[in-house]
């Protein structure tokens, strides 16, 4: 018994020796292995070129040439950029012209416009910013500075068919006044003649201006809106040919007719307080003046 005891242990430690798991052991496959993909820090679109083509206070055109150096076509947003200035980032307008699609090895101009008005002013030393793709980081490229300009309001202005309810044509130098004599107390402004204001004054804004009751023998001469140094003054020659109201300085404007006068004040005049002043003169040199209610302008 005690041999057998002794062969019986002898086995369990031959076993216990050379392992008691009899499996043919695991085999590293290749498909345990897995790739780590790293972001890859070379743009595929080379941005180039930036120049302002347009800058008139309202927008903000920049162009610039975008180069797709891959063998693929590349999608492009106009979402992609951005113009910073300072704490201020402005988004493209719906107006930029972006291809949807760079062919590949194509260099492609495109006109990226931002809205700035109310937003950004004065001089300004504004970024481009590009992002093709989020694997990269974003690009910014100094544009120098930019002075943006206080934009001037579009007129409105458009010569209207005179009616019943309107004032007489504005008479001038070439008309031929009907017979009359000339009215007393008429050439020492000792009568009140008004003029009536259409609209709301305000900056870069405009109005209609309308009189009536002046004496017959007695045409438009001067012009005025007096308003500080802001003060406008312009005889009825030039009032009528200023025809294009909002891209010049605060002007009169009168139309062919002669039926409608127009002011459109400038950015100056926010704030302040006017009053318009018309001269009439007659074949004698005697004049009399029409005034206007004096008005706030606002900014």
């Amino acid at each position: 018994m005690r041999v057998l005891t002794l062969g019986l242990s002898l086995s369990v430690f031959a076993l216990m020796a050379t392992g008691c798991n009899t499996k043919e052991p695991l085999q590293k496959s290749p498909q345990n292995t897995v790739a780590q993909s790293t972001p890859t820090n070379n743009p595929s679109i080379l941005l180039s070129n930036p120049i302002v083509k347009k800058d008139d206070g309202k927008d903000l055109s920049i162009s610039l040439s975008l180069n797709n150096t891959t063998s693929k076509a590349i999608s492009v947003d106009p979402k992609e950029f951005a113009l910073v200035s300072g704490a201020t980032v402005l988004t493209p307008a719906s107006t930029s012209q972006v291809p949807a699609q760079i062919p590949a090895h194509v260099k492609a101009t495109v006109l990226v416009t931002f809205n700035v008005l109310g937003r950004l002013k004065g001089n300004i030393k504004p970024k481009l910013a590009f992002q093709p793709n989020t694997n990269i980081s974003e690009e910014f490229f100094a544009l120098g500075t930019i002075k943006i300009p206080q934009p001037k309001a579009k007129s409105s202005f458009k010569p209207k068919a005179a009616t019943k309810s309107q004032s007489k044509p504005v008479p001038t130098s070439s008309s031929t006044p009907k017979t009359s004599t000339t009215p007393k107390n008429h050439s020492s402004d000792t009568q009140q003649y008004i003029i009536k204001i259409n609209g709301t004054p305000s900056a870069n804004g405009e109005v209609e201006l309308q009189f009536s009751g002046i004496p017959s023998g007695y045409v438009l001469s001067t012009l005025e809106m007096v308003e500080g140094s802001n003060s406008v003054t312009e005889t009825l020659n030039q009032a009528a040919a200023n025809n294009d109201i909002g891209n010049l300085s605060a002007q009169f404007s009168i139309s062919p007719d002669g039926s409608v006068i127009v002011f459109g004040f400038d950015n100056a005049m926010g704030g302040g307080r006017g009053q318009f002043i018309f001269t009439f003169k007659s074949s004698s040199d005697k004049s009399i003046t029409a005034k206007s209610a004096v008005f706030g302008i606002l900014s």
